[in-house]
């Protein structure tokens, strides 16, 4: 039988319509990081986010019932058919104890309900996976670089806020590097929502 041949794709597609305010990939750095930007407004929202979760109270409590439902009857690997020994090879990979792959998802679904959207580090290495494990971080410290239709660029990990942006330490990482995890995707923005932001 005849079949057509598989496209060739060269490039990514691009999109025609864009996301609101633009992108902040080739700005520079006193544009993507000015008081009332997106991703400042993000992060500074964030670190006052978690201060209310460590505070606790029934809005907590809710939010805390969110990882909880999520690992309470345990999980399951599943693939598509004829992939089991790849299967097999991440059952592997979650079940040796320095992954700890219980937590990894814990914190990733909590920091993702706190915050919209969680971060974590993937860890390569050369041994028989390729991936070491996965480190969640604290998605306050977190921003990303995207271009005017939204697509990741990079991430920035900013270790130190300085004053105004002076000695302001901010450590690029390639976005192969890192998982971005949101509960509540928003149409059309970069982060998730926050349900402690629905909240209050």
């Amino acid at each position: 039988l005849l079949a057509p041949a598989a496209p060739v794709v060269t490039e990514a597609p691009k999109p025609v319509t864009q996301i609101v305010g633009g992108g902040n990939v080739g700005k520079e750095e006193y544009q993507r990081l000015g008081l009332f930007s997106q991703q400042e407004n993000h992060m500074a929202q964030c670190k006052r986010w978690r201060k209310m979760y460590r505070r606790g109270g029934p809005a907590m409590a809710c939010v805390d019932a969110f990882p909880q439902f999520v690992l309470s009857n345990g999980y399951e690997f599943k693939c598509e058919e004829g992939m089991e020994a790849l299967k097999d090879r991440v059952i592997e990979w979650a079940d040796q104890p320095h992954v700890n792959f219980d937590s990894v998802i814990w914190q990733g679904v909590l920091d993702a309900v706190i915050c919209g959207t969680a971060f974590q580090e993937i860890i390569p290495d050369s041994g028989q996976y390729g991936i070491w494990g996965l480190v969640p971080r604290d998605a306050s410290s977190f921003e990303m670089v995207y271009d005017d239709f939204g697509r990741i660029v990079r991430y920035n990990q900013v270790v130190q806020d300085g004053i105004y942006g002076l000695d302001r330490r901010v450590i690029p990482i390639p976005k192969e590097r890192l998982l971005s995890i949101s509960i509540f995707p928003i149409p059309g923005e970069m982060y998730g929502a926050s349900l402690i932001e629905r909240a209050y």
